[in-house]
């Protein structure tokens, strides 16, 4: 039985009274001094007893809610289950119509990244290199592009794709991408810079990356993340040969000094560190938190919101391997120590189909990643318009279902969530 502050209340009223009769009975009877000892021996006793009557009542009503706990922690890791949980979710598709202003060039391979009021777009390749940078007004719903961009330290890019996004300290951080076609080397090289673009001035700078920095491995197709407010991880991708990478690697935004990450597979794990493209990741942890140095513990801030996170680091989803195999593996690494900790996770409920190509989001009031689109030449879909949703509370794939308008599967698309709506442009689809 739960124990209450009123239970407690009476409990305690009882055991004053039992005191009360007691001096009102040693007066009356006028009891010898051993008598009055023994007396109030008996009380001491009563009240001993009673108190560890509360005590054990709130520690049976706190091994209760720990075993309740335990239950759901077991189910969700083990075969037996004495408790059920799912979950649905409702989605909502609706097209943003602007057909009377300007809008962008269709394109695959972009980037959109909320910066104030405003959807900032970059990059991607559609009939040809995409170098403009363009904004949607979420106050207006409408579309419109940055011209005449300030000469900074750098002229703008001709154009990239496959590039990540981030942002620090109020400007956007691009890495990585693919570059033009090389006609006399017969590749497409890949970008190994940081650039940093300031969408308050419009202006493009460069980061100069410390001379004693492990080289940079230029890559396309691959995932960056924010570790705390410090540090860049960036992981998977393709170099300018093709070859698909392995290594990670982490960019210190303070002294802008880049290094070499060390990864191991957790103890009696069945994850196997392979490379990866075309994958998304994201970085999920309970509250706020600073990491001094790339292989110290992380340290949690004190009175930052809490959200119930079962495992917490860097979630990896699907992708596609050298041999152009898609998968849908969800692996996490975990940093803070050394190495960074490699591992496999298995959730609850029905998985996505193997996939690449797709979205992946952090939905904050949801505390879950929602999935979306993607494609799989060996699936009879081919391009996904499917939606998942992973609850991270209980590690538990939810139910979606589907409201709105239907649109045709979609990959190499850009998206990103505002509130609790995801915003999705471009990307290659069935026509």
């Amino acid at each position: 039985m739960a124990f209450n502050q009123k239970q407690a209340g009476y409990l305690k009223d009882y055991i004053n009274l039992e005191i009360k009769d007691a001096e009102k009975q040693i007066k009356q009877m006028n009891l010898k001094l051993k008598e009055k000892k023994l007396n109030s021996n008996r009380v001491r006793k009563k009240q001993e007893n009673t108190r560890n009557i509360i005590e054990q009542k709130q520690f049976e009503s706190e091994q209760q809610q720990k075993n309740k706990f335990n239950e759901e922690e077991f189910n969700y890791g083990e075969k037996k289950k004495s408790i059920h949980i799912t979950k649905t979710y409702n989605v909502f598709w609706t097209q943003v119509k602007d057909d009377d202003n300007w809008k962008p060039e269709s394109r695959e391979g972009g980037s959109l990244v909320q910066q104030d009021r405003f959807l900032v777009l970059y990059g991607g390749i559609g009939k040809q290199f995409l170098d403009q940078v363009a904004y949607f007004d979420l106050m207006r719903f409408q579309w419109e592009k940055k011209t005449n961009p300030q000469i900074g330290e750098v002229q703008p890019d001709k154009g990239r794709r496959g590039m990540t996004t981030n942002i620090h300290k109020d400007k956007i951080i691009y890495f990585g991408g693919e570059k033009r076609y090389n006609d006399q080397l017969k590749i497409r090289q890949c970008y190994l810079d940081f650039k940093q673009y300031d969408f308050g001035k419009n202006q493009w700078s460069v980061l100069k990356l410390d001379q004693f920095s492990s080289m940079v491995i230029a890559r396309r197709d691959h995932c960056t993340v924010n570790i705390s407010s410090k540090y860049l991880f960036y992981y998977g991708g393709i170099d300018s040969n093709g070859k698909y990478i392995t290594e990670p690697q982490i960019l210190n935004l303070e002294t802008l000094k880049n290094y070499n990450v060390e990864l191991q597979v957790a103890q009696k794990s069945k994850a196997k560190i392979m490379p990866v493209a075309y994958f998304t990741m994201k970085a999920i942890f309970k509250s706020e938190f600073t990491l001094e140095k790339i292989y110290t513990p992380i340290q949690f801030k004190k009175y930052s919101i809490k959200q119930p996170v079962k495992e917490e680091g860097i979630y990896i989803f699907g992708g596609k391997n050298e041999n152009g195999k898609a998968n849908n593996y969800l692996h996490i690494i975990k940093p803070g120590q050394a190495p960074y900790i490699y591992d496999r996770l298995v959730p609850e409920g029905q998985p996505p189909e193997a996939r690449y190509g797709h979205s992946m989001d952090y939905c904050h009031s949801l505390n879950s990643l929602v999935i979306y689109g993607g494609c799989n030449e060996d699936s009879s879909n081919v391009y996904f318009n499917d939606v998942h949703i992973l609850d991270l509370q209980y590690l538990l794939w939810c139910k979606v279902e589907v409201q709105g308008p239907q649109f045709s599967g979609r990959a190499m698309h850009c998206s990103t969530l505002v509130d609790d709506k995801i915003f999705i442009f471009g990307g290659i689809q069935i026509k």
